[in-house]
This record gives C-alpha cells, sequence and structure tokens, in this order.
C-alpha cells in the first residue's frame, strides 16, 4: 500500500478482498455451453486462494507496520526502567533518573495514543489468516498494563530519590555537628520533587503529572 495507510485504510480493504471471495463463491460450479459442461471448482478455489493470499500479504504489512511501534514502546519502557532502577550512589544517578522521567513525561501523549491502534491491528490479524506467535500476543496484551505501571513507578522513585537525598543532607549536617538548615528538616526536597515531576505547584498527587 502506499503513503502511509491507517488502520481504517487496511479494514476497507480486507472487506473489499472478504466481499470478492463471497462472490467468487457465488459463482456456479458449472457452465453449459452447447454439449460442453465447464466445471468452475478448480477456478473458483484457485481464485479464492489467490484473494487469502492478498491477505496475508496486506497483514504482513500492517504486522511490520505496529510491531516495530510496539517493539519501539517495549524498547523504550526497557531503557527507562533500567535508568529508574539504578542504584542511587551520587548526583549522576539522580541526573539519569530525571532524565528518564523527563523522557517518559514527554512521550507519554505519543505512547498513549498508539496502544489502542496497536491493539486494534493485532486483532486485524485473524481475518488476515495471519498466524502470530504467543509470545507477541503476550506482549500486545501487557503493553499497556506495563506502560501504565510504568509511568507510576517513574514520579514515585523520582520523589523517593528527593527524599533519600534530603535525609543524606540532613545526616551529612549532623555528622559534622552543624544545624540542619530548617527547610530541609521541613521537607524542600519532597516539595520540590512533586513540582519539578508534575510542572504544577497546586497538583498534589504523581498520578496528575503527565496531564
Amino acid at each position: 500500500m502506499a503513503g502511509n495507510p491507517t488502520l481504517s485504510d487496511f479494514r476497507e480493504v480486507i472487506n473489499k478482498l472478504d466481499a470478492l471471495i463471497a462472490n467468487i463463491e457465488e459463482m456456479p460450479d458449472s457452465y453449459s455451453v452447447g454439449a460442453i459442461e465447464l466445471r468452475t471448482e478448480v477456478l473458483k478455489s484457485g481464485l479464492k486462494e489467490e484473494v487469502k493470499s492478498w491477505k496475508r500479504l496486506y497483514g504482513k504489512h500492517l504486522n511490520f507496520m505496529y510491531k516495530t511501534q510496539m517493539d519501539d514502546i517495549m524498547d523504550f519502557q526497557s531503557d527507562a526502567l533500567k535508568m529508574l532502577n539504578r542504584p542511587i550512589k551520587d548526583l549522576e544517578d539522580v541526573r539519569q533518573a530525571m532524565v528518564a522521567m523527563d523522557a517518559i513525561r514527554k512521550r507519554y501523549i505519543d505512547i498513549d495514543m498508539s496502544l489502542g491502534p496497536i491493539e486494534e491491528a493485532y486483532s486485524l490479524f485473524a481475518l488476515c489468516d495471519m498466524m502470530v506467535t504467543k509470545d507477541e500476543l503476550d506482549s500486545v496484551d501487557s503493553l499497556r498494563y506495563s506502560f501504565e505501571k510504568l509511568t507510576i513507578k517513574a514520579p514515585s522513585r523520582v520523589l523517593n530519590i528527593s527524599i533519600e537525598l534530603g535525609n543524606n543532607i540532613c545526616r551529612h549536617y549532623e555528622k559534622e555537628q552543624a544545624m540542619c538548615p530548617p527547610r530541609l528538616k521541613g521537607g524542600i526536597f519532597t516539595t520540590a520533587a512533586i513540582d519539578n515531576i508534575d510542572h504544577n505547584p497546586s497538583s498534589t498527587t504523581s498520578h496528575d503529572s503527565f496531564h
């Protein structure tokens, strides 16, 4: 298919091919020409198989398009989780966690809008007589859940990091027998983390950070 076909384009083509198969099946099994009888079973069978091969070809193209999208989302999730799960030993680890958080925030809308079409595309494969591996189907089934889990984990992880850093700073003050600034003890790191995640000082939950 030329250009960048949508799911509606694919569905329209599949419906037309199904209608063509139905028309072939309605053809008479034989035609009489004078004393000659022409049998059409072999012709009909060959035509139907040819149309089905077209359907499978469209299905392969559909699979390539949407599996590529799914693989991209899965790779992004895997990389983001690795960055978020890194032990926090220094400020570079904190920076990496913030980078992961920012990447998730930037891609949230794009990925969220892609999940539905990917799920719909895989539901079309049955109409194309295509076989899809169990691993691939399992990946589709878990894609939305794993992404939602990531969007919940990310702000929570960053918030925990900020609290841990604040506590470490206070412990450092205490170790050096210096007075910890009241603003640190008052939870400025917690507040700052929430504001950084949400980009909205009035927000009180990490769930709102992507809206």
